[in-house]
């Protein structure tokens, strides 16, 4: 019977080898990859293993070829993005690749043909090749919001960024020009589609557009829900300015939001990922924000 062979690389260690297996051929069964480990159709070091087994870095795996020709045609492969996009980087080191995305960039594909940041990010990182890590993107922005995205350059680093969302020790600041005056900084604290949104919101400044008042607000997202900060503006009676979808005026020149994610402060680590990451703030932010009054030199976001 012939093999096919593939080293464990450092992302690899310290894992199951049936989970190993099931990472590497996501669309083979759990109970089909046990029974081929069982049976010697895939192997550890040309020997059969215990589906418990722990893989080390640089341990080899052979998988029948028939078994590997079956499984990975159905495997979903990330094509090669074709466009040219230029990446901003605010921070990067082995664990975490930090960037800006543009507005009107998907963070992930919502349909097979799409462009996405995570495809781009993909196809540009340095990441050594890995059986059952793959780099991606860990959060995401809506495709109308611009700012801060992270994305994942180790094991280490995603499992490290996922327990600080779980934990919420991770700070996630956004800008946003909303329609209507915020009288004083709130917490706003909803039940929204069965959900709970908690958002911390601040007023920056204060500017007008065609007899609207005008708010220029941080928002400092607690829950982290789907469009929590749209959805919860509407609420509030201080929608994005622009954003149909969720109560915000629209005219000629006003046709979508300025939403920005501008800062992310993350805990005391051991990964050198720094205290304080920020990104500037984008041309067509500012383009509103001076159609509607409003000054960006707050040190608050400065």
């Amino acid at each position: 019977m012939e093999f096919l062979t593939f080293t464990a690389e450092k992302d690899d260690a310290n894992r199951r080898f049936d989970r190993l297996i099931a990472c590497f051929l996501p669309q083979m069964p759990t109970a089909i990859v046990q029974k081929n480990i069982r049976t010697g159709f895939i192997r550890l070091n040309q020997k059969k293993a215990k589906p418990n087994s722990l893989i080390q870095e640089k341990d080899r795996i052979s998988i029948a070829r028939v078994l590997y020709q079956e499984y990975k045609d159905t495997k979903e492969v990330v094509e090669k993005n074709k466009v040219t996009v230029s990446i901003k980087t605010l921070f990067k080191n082995e664990h975490l690749w930090i960037v800006h995305k543009e507005k009107g960039m998907l963070s992930q594909k919502a349909k097979k043909n799409d462009t996405s940041l995570n495809c781009i990010l993909k196809e540009a990182s340095q990441h050594s090749p890995s059986l059952s890590f793959v780099p991606s993107i860990l959060h995401r922005l809506d495709r109308e919001t611009s700012g801060l995205i992270v994305f994942s350059q180790s094991l280490k680093g995603a499992q490290w960024f996922s327990s600080i969302m779980q934990e919420n020790t991770l700070g996630k600041y956004y800008i946003g020009i909303a329609e209507g005056r915020l009288l004083k900084d709130e917490i706003w604290d909803d039940t929204i589609d069965g959900e709970r949104c908690i958002t911390e919101v601040r007023l920056l400044e204060e500017g007008r557009y065609k007899e609207k008042n005008l708010s220029l607000i941080e928002y400092k997202i607690i829950t982290g829900k789907k469009h929590q900060i749209r959805k919860q503006g509407e609420k509030h009676q201080l929608s994005l300015l622009g954003d149909k979808k969720y109560g915000g005026f629209t005219d000629d020149f006003i046709q979508n939001y300025a939403l920005h994610a501008y800062k992310l402060a993350f805990p005391e680590n051991n990964l050198g990922i720094p205290s304080i990451v920020k990104d500037s703030i984008p041309e067509y932010f500012e383009d509103m924000a001076k159609t509607c009054l409003l000054k960006l030199d707050s040190p608050l976001i400065l």
